[in-house]
């Protein structure tokens, strides 16, 4: 099928919030490649605020979730094949891989399926496609990149960027005001993610913020969910259970108003830490957030913060080099191992002096 035959394209992502924000610089480039093409994006429901907030690039977002009284995730696949069916779709691009999406594909009736996973461990999964592609030992970034060519389309420009509602800014505004975010120096902490086995211990995390803000006195904001007592301390400010994804999007990523993020691999590390290119697609003469991740069970070469410049983004990771990754990049016992308890606060102290002499210089 010729680029110029492709009426409509749906790309499905069941996967985090850090897999749809490594999505939005191929969302773009088709879009923009192809802008008379309608571009489809199915994601789950803890996608959708960053799926809806794309409605400048993408014509048409779905959930992915069904409202079935039967098993969800079986629930889910049958919905997601009668909305792919009934879409129409040209082009299906399965950006999270696995079974569901290959029987998806599969049942689709789309003449052009891209499987960005091809090489995994999943029997058979690479035969429900027309085009897979190999994933490498690269970015997810890079990976989703690759299936342009795929496509027939050429790279350009690398922009994460979303839109945030205007009311969405005001409130975050008003929050930084309230607490005085942007009075002097301040640091945005992210200690937990979608997956356990992936957040920062509270006891390592707490030392470290104590540190940051009675030694080097910075206003440290803590963002996440409110699983934790909160904090009380006139120089750190908590706001676990207190804002939405987009708020705090606002705050890391567009509101300027924090000199650094810290964080474990999730999806608002990507949002707060991703460089975009210039319009060129060159990294030259390109600014962004600074940002230190913290890995430990994940392959930060696969996940961390799309950072090609690796000027904006330090990684902190446990030692863990004797031990190896499956395909897609994580620890085989990731799950049960405690790697994160190795990250401690001198490690990310040390970082966050390194980036104050940097500066100062």
């Amino acid at each position: 099928m010729q680029e110029n035959q492709y009426r409509h394209i749906l790309v499905l992502d069941r996967s985090g919030i850090g897999d749809l924000v490594m999505l939005i610089p191929l969302l773009k480039t088709i879009k923009t490649a192809l802008p008379e093409s309608v571009l489809s994006l199915a994601v789950n429901d803890y996608q959708l605020p960053i799926a809806k907030s794309l409605e400048r690039v993408v014509d048409e977002v779905n959930s992915t979730k069904a409202q079935i009284s039967i098993p969800q995730k079986i629930a889910d696949v049958l919905y997601s094949i009668g909305y792919v069916r009934k879409s129409g779709a040209d082009v299906l691009i399965a950006a999270a891989g696995g079974y569901r999406n290959s029987l998806t594909s599969l049942m689709s009736g789309a003449q052009v399926r891209v499987n960005p996973h091809n090489g995994s461990d999943r029997p058979f999964a690479d035969l429900a496609y027309t085009h897979n592609i190999h994933p490498a030992l690269m970015h997810c970034v890079d990976r989703n990149l690759s299936i342009l060519s795929g496509l027939g389309l050429a790279p350009g420009e690398i922009n994460f960027d979303f839109g945030i509602p205007d009311e969405i800014a005001e409130a975050a505004k008003k929050i930084a005001d309230q607490y005085g975010i942007g009075d002097g120096p301040a640091i945005g902490v992210n200690p937990l993610s979608g997956q356990p086995w992936k957040n920062w211990p509270s006891d390592n995390m707490l030392s470290t913020v104590k540190m940051l803000s009675h030694d080097l006195k910075y206003k440290v904001v803590i963002f996440g969910k409110g699983t934790s007592a909160p904090i009380t301390d006139k120089n750190i400010v908590d706001l676990r259970g207190k804002t939405g994804l987009l708020i705090d999007a606002y705050l890391q990523r567009y509101s300027g108003l924090l000199s650094l993020v810290i964080g474990v691999d999730t999806g608002l590390m990507h949002i707060a830490g991703s460089v975009n290119s210039d319009s060129e697609g060159s990294y030259d003469n390109v600014s962004g957030n600074r940002t230190l991740s913290l890995f430990g069970p994940t392959e930060p070469t696969r996940y961390a913060p799309y950072d090609p410049t690796h000027r904006f983004n330090i990684v902190i990771h446990s030692d863990v080099a004797d031990i190896v990754r499956n395909h897609v990049g994580y620890l085989a016992n990731g799950k049960t191992a405690r790697y994160m308890n190795r990250i401690t606060p001198k490690m990310v102290l040390d970082k966050v002096e390194y980036l104050r002499s940097i500066k100062a210089a």
